[in-house]
């Protein structure tokens, strides 16, 4: 993982939509991912979700260098 440093909670709002649009663009890759360690697609669903909710809450207290990288770290 990469450094992150701290911010206000309002400059993270926003810049959460730019964590939504790497969470959409990356989500099948994610979830391929999360295939070799999960067979039912509910967990797989589940867990590719959560990673996303803790790299948002992290997101809302410091800035993240790489978010792709940091939700597949997460997941």
């Amino acid at each position: 993982m990469s450094k992150q440093e701290p911010r206000q909670p309002q400059q993270a709002r926003g810049n959460s939509s730019k964590l939504y649009e790497t969470y959409v663009d990356c989500e099948i890759s994610l979830k391929r991912f999360l295939r070799n360690f999960l067979k039912k697609p509910e967990d797989i669903e589940e867990l590719a979700q959560e990673a996303f909710l803790r790299t948002f809450t992290v997101e809302l207290q410091q800035e993240i260098k790489s978010p792709k990288a940091y939700l597949f770290v997460v997941a």
